[in-house]
């Protein structure tokens, strides 16, 4: 609530980009909007289905005009093939932030990570006879995954708003 006093009319904006796959386009994409004093807040890049072509997506901060004029800008870049933006409806309760973390534990320490996942409301994805890949939305469970990409046996995946 304070946050949306501070910022005045802006609001938070997921916009989706989809770029040739080639090396430094991310690095364009992000200077763009360092370079125009955007702010952002969540970023994700991956493979798309697409081959040759990969997805960013990030959240940003401005009002529908700032949008448009962002908007414009990276469809002005040679690599971008797609811009897509919405505004994000924070109080929607669809909205949430989500961690994906790879574990690499067996018998003991197994059961143990599936306790704490089932006590934080974790999703397993995949289980296997080495290893654990949990999808987490709970806010605790979140920062302990972010935890754990500094942790031996541990691989942090992603973060982004779902």
């Amino acid at each position: 609530m304070g946050e949306e006093k501070e910022r005045g009319s802006q609001r938070p904006y997921v916009v989706s980009i989809t770029v040739e796959n080639r090396p430094g386009v991310l690095a364009r994409v992000a200077s763009l909007f360092s370079a125009r004093n955007y702010n952002i807040e969540a970023l994700t890049a991956a493979h798309s289905k697409e081959p040759g072509t990969s997805m960013i997506t990030c959240t940003t901060w401005g009002d529908a005009r700032t949008m448009e004029r962002i908007v414009k800008q990276l469809r002005n870049l040679v690599e971008v093939k797609r811009v897509v933006h919405a505004p994000l409806d924070v109080h929607n309760p669809r909205v949430r932030e989500m961690i994906l973390v790879k574990l690499d534990v067996e018998g003991q320490r197994q059961r143990e990570a599936l306790e704490r996942a089932k006590k934080f409301g974790a999703r397993i994805l995949r289980r296997a006879p080495r290893g654990l890949l949990i999808e987490a939305t709970n806010g605790r469970w979140i920062h302990w995954g972010l935890r754990a990409r500094q942790t031996k046996g541990k691989e942090w995946i992603g973060k982004w708003p779902r």
